[in-house]
């Protein structure tokens, strides 16, 4: 799986929160990219409430308690989808979960751009 944001916040808040679980804070360089991606086979979850109706606890959720989306996520492979656009536990935003060996040739990924995250910037722009 290769885990995404449509929306660039979207994405270091994940990075963040992961990083944030650890012991330590990591300040080493972290790097975002944007990429191009065409996913036809794409499954489409838009909000928690579908989520919920899937048997996912939004609570445990957005403690990441990934147990339930796993399965939702194995049942997709299965059924040879390449893309899951499902909620962002962490940002109001959708996030893509692509399932690389489930990629085909009519399938775009491509990265257009990589750059290294700035933490402190980040968290000033913050609302």
């Amino acid at each position: 799986m290769l885990y995404t944001s449509i929306d660039k916040d979207g994405a270091i808040a994940e990075v963040h929160y992961h990083l944030s679980k650890q012991p330590v804070f990591s300040s080493s360089n972290v790097k975002i990219s944007r990429i191009r991606v065409k996913a036809d086979r794409t499954l489409s979850i838009p909000d928690t409430e579908t989520l919920a109706q899937l048997g996912v606890e939004t609570d445990a959720f957005k403690n990441a308690n990934y147990s339930r989306t796993k399965e939702i996520g194995a049942a997709a492979r299965f059924l040879d989808f390449f893309g899951l656009l499902v909620p962002s536990a962490r940002w109001d935003c959708s996030n893509l979960a692509l399932i690389l060996d489930r990629k085909q040739e009519e399938d775009v990924l491509i990265v257009e751009e990589t750059n290294d995250l700035n933490w402190p910037e980040w968290q000033r722009s913050l609302p």
